[in-house]
């Protein structure tokens, strides 16, 4: 699918993977015994205030939890031009679908 998307587009292969990885298909609810678990450290205190804004709500594509979350808080925004902010905001939100996933 790649391939193909970036055939069909002019955007890069850091764009490529952010579309790719926003598209997944996956079953996530945000649940409280899941925000407890949630580890110190990766996740800041405004963005754990952002999931929890979003306690009881299902997601079925990680596109909409990123969408919802970037809502919540700035926080989880992509910024222009600051790839490694980027990078660091892409793993916190693997690390958040992976938690949330059902």
């Amino acid at each position: 699918m790649k391939k193909a998307l970036s055939q069909q587009t002019s955007l890069t292969p850091w764009d490529l993977d952010i579309v790719l990885s926003l598209s997944r298909v996956s079953q996530m609810e945000i649940t409280g015994e899941k925000l407890d678990s949630l580890g110190p450290g990766l996740i800041t205190v405004e963005q754990k205030r952002a999931i929890e804004l979003l306690r009881d709500q299902a997601f079925r594509y990680q596109w909409q939890l990123a969408d919802a979350l970037a809502g919540n808080s700035s926080s989880w925004r992509f910024r222009e031009d600051n790839q490694a902010f980027n990078a660091k905001l892409s793993r916190k939100l693997e690390y958040v679908y992976d938690m949330f996933q059902e």
